[in-house]
């Protein structure tokens, strides 16, 4: 090797290590750069109180960190404008099913992503299953 590139050499291997150990400690972390533009609430029983005085219905997102469909929607599905604007007409509550299993095992999960869609009483009023790009999901909340 050229003497005279060594330095740059030596420069360029420190930035790609810096860079690698920064990429896993954010893997590590769970955080990712999410750009989720809904306001999720986490206590399901809170948010029934509240549908039940507001008479909005409840739109409950079961994900865990480890899947990859339910991350992937935080950057895409749940980053839509239109989104966020359609979830206005709900309150939208996010229940990871490995903090709050007796949750999904409530509501029969059995599968994540699933969206379940809650009346101000609590019935059940609809779900779905998988992941569910903006367009796709604008379609299913729209036809409630």
């Amino acid at each position: 090797m050229n003497p005279a590139l060594k330095p740059v050499a030596f420069i360029a291997v420190v930035f790609l290590v810096v860079m690698a150990i920064a990429g896993i400690s954010e893997y590590r972390s769970g955080h990712t750069n999410s750009k989720e533009l809904v306001e999720w609430r986490k206590d399901l029983p809170a948010a029934i109180s509240d549908a039940a005085k507001t008479h909005q219905s409840i739109f409950i997102d079961f994900t865990a960190t480890w899947c990859g469909p339910c991350q992937k929607m935080k950057q895409t599905t749940f980053a839509d404008a239109n989104i966020k604007k359609a979830m206005d007409r709900y309150i939208p509550v996010q229940i990871d099913i490995d903090q709050q299993p007796k949750f999904a095992q409530q509501f029969q999960v059995e599968s994540i992503p699933t969206f379940v869609i809650l009346s101000e009483t609590g019935e059940i009023l609809n779900r779905r299953s998988g992941f569910t790009d903006s367009a796709q999901m604008l379609r299913w909340l729209d036809s409630k």
